[in-house]
């Protein structure tokens, strides 16, 4: 209060006390009629409150919020924003700012009430202590406004001198509200409605103007206008109980918050109402400019008591330069803000978890906390809450600040407890998408708040992943100082664009809680790795984490696993080994004891190839840390394979074996045999499988597919274990390819197969319609129906595009899949749009993910399906495809008005074909010529292409009569391929030249 008002109640006292160790560790409270209210800030941990229990005021209560149970009221802010955007404040202009300048600025606040509120509080006694008693409310709740102000954005309000002017009591029908407190609240301070017995104090005699009613609603009026004449005295708050955090932060606070500049956060479409660039938490959000418990769906019921990262750059930018500027008394404050750096952007596979950790400088002696908020204001289209599936809007709710600068996306508690990567309000993206994060330090001294923020981006990439630990998913035992092998899904990482070379191993021994003991450090990212169980205390509930190194992706196994401490181990990372002919193996291991155990060990091996020689140096042994060598000598190629070892310690009754295993390896390996396709192949798919025969000492193959018989130019290479491959890259139709392989191992290359050709197949595409539409959606009980195109041409699949047009109220009711004549189906929309409008979208695996519209189609243009199409590839499009559409709902109905699909397939080549069993060639073999014969065969066009062997062209013709002579006296002996192609069906066949 300013000094005059503070002198005529001086039974209202507010007071500041500090933690004599931790300046940042704050108490703030007041004493007044209404009893002792105290407020104590922890930084890192919920606010603490001590309020009266009793009305005597002998009686009090300990608590923070969360543990009294809320008791909803309805309440709206009225705020409408897009009303002001460029005009009181346009953020997009504004250079985003922290509240980082060692300044803290002060307004004056002048705050009515109606009589409503009034007479909640004036008690009994004189008209003088009835004011008191309402002036010491507001200061109560002014109390604990400030002291989220003063920590967040250094901004403190003090009450105008004569504020208890502006207070009403007693007749309801004798203040000056009706119902329009915002235009009413504005004239009455500015002193506007002085003519009509409400005198007011003057525009020049305060900063910031606002009303306290009963109302059950709040209205800043305006944003950003603070300081602005005709403005900035125009907010109101009302509840029906307006006291406590429910009204002083969901309310107060947030109404003021429009005031100095602050824009709406929650990014649900029942209630999105911000400026375009702050709707940054999902659902209802859960800081002080959201609105929590309010607004479908809903985190939680009530307000956390800060600000989001928008809300204070929005804040700070505009009372440091923008119309909140002007009139506030800046203080410089003897501390100055740490300065952040929020690290470098990633790329991150899909459907993994992440930790982002940021770091932080100039942090002197006081307390630092620290938040990570997502800072995605797109609209998502949707009023629930985040699904994995979503492109755009926020995933991550906001979360109050703790005392280390990193947050696990989402909490590791949900990753560790049943890989749960999508709990509420913390949903790991599964598609390609970008997002970004804010990084934000708050360092307080007195109460007193500086800060800084810094952004760094997320990419999401939609092919690899997801990153998972694949071993350890049950509940396996490993002694300490033991081998044992971490596998992990590398799910796409080690390539372009993650690029994930290393990842680091780490352990937890608590369940998950901590993952202290760091087993490997940037060991290759390929998959597995074998490691030693480190010295740490039994445990039943070990975990594992795999890292990215110079990432921020991870993943934990699934199980807790359980580590003991025995009386020896025999220790070795070096569990498999390949042995080039004619080399010596060797495996050095180290023995360690554990508890003072020291009876003599005797170690030896089993498995080995028959007729080698095994040395084990030395072969007993008592101290710990002792190194031991296992060397096989004695290889040779008869011994060529792969052997199953065990290595054995035996102590008295105490005995402990590690499997080992020995791959003897050909140091010359031979040439590979192919299989498929057979030399000079045709009608072969343009992905096609290739295989070989797999090759005794062969580790892996490199595969080579060439345009050219020289392999000049490699249109796709590989290498594989396997002894098959499917091409990835598509082929060109009816065009020759060359193919070959090689054998490798560790030892070497073998030589290069001799090369094989073969020729593509055609592709034919063409449209299939539905004869029998529209087809009612019926809007009574859930019902589902079938409709039916049947494709007459026998082509292999090769890609398939769906066409819908459908006209349905309420499109989440509505789910629809596609079955092929091979029984394969896949969900096509499943539970999408809500209470939105129809669809008309073209449905394919090239499209864009779906984004749901306001306007109708809220389903369009060219996007993916749940499933993807290609789950039909290599199946035959010929005989019926089923269209289910299925609306799981009573009420809105609709109609199905059309649907097509668009087939690409490749029409098999064959040299004998069903269709053209009336076309012959005669005589064949023969020297000087062959006749083509088409026998009662009617065509619109048709022509022959004749091709060697080697798939050169030969020549080419029309054919326009049903006989057609062809001359071979200038060809070669030979055999030679004639493709007859009849009105777009093509047929291949053999002419011998003698």
């Amino acid at each position: 209060m300013e000094n005059s008002l503070s002198a005529k109640y001086p039974s209202i006292k507010t007071y500041l006390g500090l933690n004599v160790n931790d300046a940042a560790d704050v108490i703030r409270f007041s004493i007044t009629s209404h009893g002792f209210h105290n407020i104590e800030f922890v930084p890192g941990a919920p606010t603490v409150y001590i309020d009266p229990f009793t009305i005597d005021h002998n009686t009090y209560i300990v608590y923070d919020r969360s543990s009294i149970p809320e008791v909803k009221e309805d309440f709206e802010c009225l705020m409408d924003e897009l009303s002001v955007i460029g005009t009181d404040l346009n953020i997009s202009n504004v250079v985003p700012k922290s509240t980082n300048d060692s300044s803290l600025r002060t307004y004056r606040v002048a705050i009515s009430c109606n009589a409503e509120y009034g007479n909640l509080f004036a008690g009994n006694g004189t008209d003088a202590q009835k004011r008191a008693n309402i002036q010491a409310r507001q200061v109560i709740t002014m109390n604990r406004v400030n002291g989220v102000y003063e920590r967040d954005l250094a901004i403190n309000m003090i009450f105008v001198a004569n504020n208890d002017s502006l207070l009403y009591f007693g007749d309801t029908s004798l203040d000056p509200y009706t119902n329009d407190f915002n235009n009413r609240t504005q004239d009455l301070i500015d002193g506007d409605l002085a003519s009509q017995g409400f005198p007011g104090i003057g525009n020049s005699n305060y900063d910031i103007g606002h009303n306290f009613n009963t109302s059950g609603g709040g209205n800043a009026g305006c944003i950003g206008c603070v300081c602005v004449t005709g403005q900035k005295g125009s907010g109101m708050t009302g509840r029906a109980n307006p006291t406590g955090d429910p009204f002083d932060i969901d309310y107060v606070a947030h109404e003021m918050g429009h005031q100095f500049g602050g824009y709406h956060s929650m990014a649900s479409s029942n209630c999105r109402s911000g400026s375009g660039q702050t709707e940054v938490e999902p659902g209802s959000g859960s800081t002080i400019m959201a609105y929590a418990g309010i607004c479908n769906p809903n985190i939680q019921n009530n307000s956390d008591d800060y600000f989001h990262y928008v809300n204070i750059r929005d804040i700070t930018a505009n009372i440091k330069s923008g119309p909140s500027s002007s009139c506030a008394v800046v203080t410089n404050i003897p501390f100055t803000a740490p300065v952040v750096d929020a690290g470098i952007d990633y790329i991150i596979p899909y459907s993994t978890a992440f930790v982002l950790t940021g770091s932080a400088s100039n942090l002197g002696t006081e307390t630092v906390v620290y938040n990570w908020e997502q800072n995605d204001p797109e609209n998502p289209g949707s009023n629930n809450g985040p699904d994995p599936t979503r492109v755009q809007g926020p995933m991550y709710r906001s979360l109050p600040s703790v005392t280390v600068p990193e947050r696990y996306f989402p909490a590791l508690s949900d990753v560790v407890q049943g890989g749960n990567l999508a709990p509420s309000y913390e949903v790991t993206p599964s598609v390609a998408r970008n997002m970004e994060f804010a990084f934000t330090a708050r360092k307080y001294n007195n109460n007193v708040g500086q800060n800084d923020s810094d952004l760094m981006n997320i990419t999401v990439d939609g092919i690899a992943g997801p990153f998972t630990v694949t071993s350890q998913n049950s509940n396996v035992s490993y002694n300490t100082g033991e081998a044992f092998v971490v596998n992990w899904d590398v799910a796409g990482t080690d390539q372009s664009p993650i690029n994930t070379m290393s990842v680091d191993i780490l352990m937890s021994t608590d369940g998950g809680l901590t993952f202290n003991d760091i087993i490997e450090v940037a060991t290759p990212n390929d998959g597995t790795q074998t490691v030693i169980m480190p010295v740490v205390s039994p445990t039943s509930q070990a975990r594992i984490m795999v890292k990215a190194n110079s990432n921020v992706y991870y993943a934990v196994n699934s199980s807790n696993f359980t580590v003991t401490s025995d009386e020896f181990s025999l220790s070795t990372t070096e569990l498999e080994q390949n042995v080039c002919l004619p080399a010596n193996a060797s495996y050095d291991f180290t023995y360690r004891t554990f508890n003072g155990f020291n009876t003599p060990t005797t170690l030896s091996l089993t498995g080995e190839p028959v007729g080698s020689t095994v040395v084990i140096t030395p072969s007993t042994v008592t101290n710990n840390n002792t190194p031991v060598n296992i060397t096989i000598s004695g290889l040779n190629s008869s011994m060529v394979g792969n052997y199953n070892l065990s290595f054995d310690g035996i102590a008295g009754s105490t005995m402990r074996s590690v499997g080992l295993t020995l791959n003897v390896l050909e140091s010359s390996l031979q040439n590979t045999t192919l299989i498929e396709p057979v030399d000079m192949a045709i009608d072969v798919a343009l992905f096609p499988t290739l295989e070989w025969n797999a090759s005794t000492g062969a580790q892996e193959y490199d595969v080579e597919v060439s345009s050219d018989s020289s392999f000049n130019i490699i249109v796709e290479a590989t290498t594989t274990a396997a002894s098959t491959y499917t091409l990835t890259t598509g082929l060109d139709e009816d065009t020759i390819y060359y193919w070959r392989v090689r054998n490798k191992n560790v030892c070497g290359d073998g030589p290069f197969s001799a090369s094989r050709s073969f020729r593509t197949a055609n592709i034919v595409c063409f449209n299939e319609s539905s004869t029998v539409v529209p087809i009612t959606i019926s809007s009574g009980p859930p019902s589902s129906f079938d409709t039916i195109i049947t494709v007459t041409d026998n082509v292999v699949i090769n890609d398939i595009v769906l066409n819908i047009d459908l006209s349905h109220t309420w499109m989440s009711d509505v789910d629809i899949y596609l079955t092929s004549p091979s029984g394969t189906q896949i969900t096509i929309i499943e539970d999408r749009c809500n209470n939105r409008n129809d669809l008309l979208a073209t449905f394919t695996d090239d499209g864009a993910a779906l984004q749901c519209t306001f306007a109708a189609p809220t389903v369009s243009g060219t996007i993916l399906a749940v499933d993807t199409f290609s789950s039909f590839n290599g199946e035959n499009a010929l005989g019926d495809w089923v269209l289910t559409v299925a609306d799981d709902t009573d009420q809105d109905g609709g109609s199905l008005n059309g649907w097509s699909v668009d087939i690409c397939g490749t029409q098999t080549l064959s040299t004998i074909d069903n269709v053209f069993d009336d076309i012959s060639l005669y005589p064949n073999p023969s020297k000087e010529s062959v006749f083509l014969q088409l026998d009662n065969i009617a065509f619109a066009e048709a022509e022959y292409d004749i091709y060697d062997m080697a798939g050169r062209f030969i020549t080419s013709q029309e054919i326009v009569a049903a006989r057609t002579q062809i001359d071979l006296s200038h060809w070669s002996s030979g055999m030679y391929l004639i493709k007859v192609t009849i009105d777009h069906q093509t047929i291949v066949k053999q002419i011998i030249k003698e």
